[in-house]
């Protein structure tokens, strides 16, 4: 029996979370999100630094509701949408707030786009048309050059608000669309926020622009979370692909919000421990699952860039895996290594192993894909082109796992196997011949991951305790090499090429003798909680992720 399962996001379990930020009121039209979305948080580094919610825009997010599959169930959607704070140009909404609706879907519903205010607002849809859901709405006009619109406006309080489909029109799916105007309350627009002490107006980051750099090292552990890595040391941390303040873009995402679990990742730490190796800080993606029924919380991050060639190469990538106590916030477990994840294959015509020779990181020597093949049951089963075109495919990464640090796990031939498996459905690259030598972009920004958990359990070992012990204290924290591996003789704990681990003495994470087991996905784009039986949408929002995500 699988041992999981899951209070929905609605209930009383998340919203306690005081760290997860709070849903506030419903809104006019007392629309409920849906479950398959996360409160939202209400954290930003800067509000540290002088800011408040005051300087956050009127939307927080926004999503349209996607009938799919023979029952027709609701699927959280972001294509076709694009919010632009201040930017109206319209006789009397001068500097309101546009949301463009780009959406030509078939379902006739009243609560098809949904839309979460900060505060409260004014809201007028701009059409050429009407429709029922409108009815109560005030009514006006607004006059282009071109053309002359419908005006329907409505006031609403903080909250999710829910729009119409333009195909309740009066030409059904063939209705124009319309779009939407968001003034403060009264009908004024928005001031643009405040900018932290020591930042120039020239620095002011842009909306709908890519973020500048300040703004994006102001996410570090340090800044959000008020502690600093196992070493001392500040480290960049997630942040939110659209910044919640100025709306400007980040260029790539890192899943999950480790806040939804009360986890504080730095996401360079352990390639820092690994003699500096260089690892894009694009490829850090965590998965977020909330074990309601264990009162656990994972977080797992895996570094799984898709944009650049050298993974082919890289036979270990950082993975760092968290448990949590979701009633009380503390940390069981905090293990972080170089997992192994094998042999470069081909993703289809039985897998064979791509002609690449790299060099070992252990040893220093050449090794072909082949002879990794045969040594782990690890792999990364990569698109490869026989013709120089994209073959299509999922990316597949199988691997992982470390019994050498209290794990357990279906499919562990060797000390390392596929206790962690994702499926990219979109990579950005693709190998451009059976060397992989050479990557080639597939116009995709690999937006569309699960995660399968083959029954991983971690439980605090008699061998754990040794490790434990060695400092004289057993009070969880011990050292390990960067594989997860005991010292080796001459190693001492915080050398380099050492790294600091945590087991609670006693945990198990277990229930009944079962680990978490299953495939889980997120349907959201803004805090990226995963779930079991939801869809995997593109979660890229407004074009502005990169190939390198």
């Amino acid at each position: 029996m699988q041992r999981i399962r899951f209070v929905s996001l609605l209930a009383g379990g998340m919203l306690a979370l005081g760290g997860c930020g709070s849903l506030g009121g419903l809104g006019g039209s007392g629309s409920q999100p849906l479950a398959s979305l996360a409160p939202l948080s209400t954290d930003h580094p800067l509000f540290k630094q002088g800011l408040s919610r005051d300087n956050l825009p009127l939307v927080a997010r926004y999503y349209w509701v996607n009938e799919v599959g023979d029952d027709r169930h609701a699927e959280a959607a972001y294509g076709g949408l694009k919010y632009k704070p201040r930017q109206s140009k319209y006789l009397g909404y001068e500097g309101w707030d546009v949301l463009e609706v780009q959406l030509w879907p078939d379902e006739v519903r009243s609560d098809l786009v949904r839309i979460h205010l900060n505060r409260e607002a004014r809201v007028t849809v701009v059409w050429e048309d009407s429709a029922l859901w409108l009815a109560g709405w005030g009514k006006g006009s607004l006059s282009t050059s071109s053309k002359t619109y419908t005006t329907f406006t409505k006031d609403f309080g903080a909250g999710e608000i829910a729009l119409g489909s333009p195909a309740a029109g009066s030409k059904g799916k063939d209705s124009p669309r319309y779009f939407v105007l968001i003034g403060e309350r009264g009908g004024v627009g928005s001031k643009p926020p405040a900018l932290p002490a020591g930042i120039a107006e020239t620095d002011r980051p842009q909306p709908n622009s890519t973020c500048p750099d300040w703004l994006e090292n102001a996410w570090t552990v340090k800044q959000v979370y008020g502690v600093t890595a196992p070493d001392g040391q500040d480290y960049k941390t997630w942040h939110p692909q659209i910044d919640p303040i100025y709306w400007c873009y980040y260029g790539h995402e890192h899943g999950s919000d480790p806040a939804l679990v009360g986890y504080k990742p730095a996401f360079e730490y352990v390639a820092k421990r690994f003699n500096d190796q260089p690892e894009l800080h694009v490829g850090f993606k965590g998965f977020a699952i909330r074990d309601e029924g264990a009162n656990q919380g994972w977080y797992i991050n895996i570094h799984s860039e898709t944009g650049v060639q050298s993974r082919a190469c890289a036979q270990f990538h950082t993975v760092v895996i968290a448990v949590t106590n979701l009633k009380t916030g503390e940390l069981l477990a905090e293990l972080a290594y170089k997992g192994d994840f094998g042999a470069t294959i081909s993703n289809r015509d039985n897998n064979p192993p791509v002609n690449l020779t790299c060099t070992s990181v252990k040893t220093g020597q050449p090794v072909t894909q082949a002879q990794l093949q045969a040594q782990t049951d690890s792999s990364k089963n990569l698109r490869v082109s026989s013709n120089g075109q994209d073959p299509g495919g999922y990316e597949n990464w199988h691997g992982g796992g470390n019994k050498a640090l209290g794990m357990s796990f279906w499919g562990d031939k060797n000390p390392t196997g596929r206790a962690l498996n994702i499926d990219i459905r979109n990579p950005a690259t693709f190998c451009a011949d059976t060397t992989c030598n050479l990557v080639k972009s597939t116009g995709s920004v690999a937006d569309e991951r699960t995660v399968f958990i083959s029954n991983l359990r971690i439980r605090y070992t008699d061998a754990i305790a040794a490790l434990d012990k060695a400092d004289g204290q057993q009070d969880g924290y011990f050292w390990t090499d960067l594989y997860g591996e005991a010292l080796p003789a001459g190693k001492n704990p915080g050398d380099s090429g050492t790294i600091r681990q945590y087991l609670k003495p006693g945990f198990d994470s277990g229930v009944n003798g079962e680990g978490l087991q299953g495939g889980f996905s997120t349907e959201d784009a803004w805090r990226g909680v995963y779930l079991r039986g939801v869809g995997v949408p593109h979660v890229g929002l407004e074009g502005g992720l990169t190939g390198q995500n």
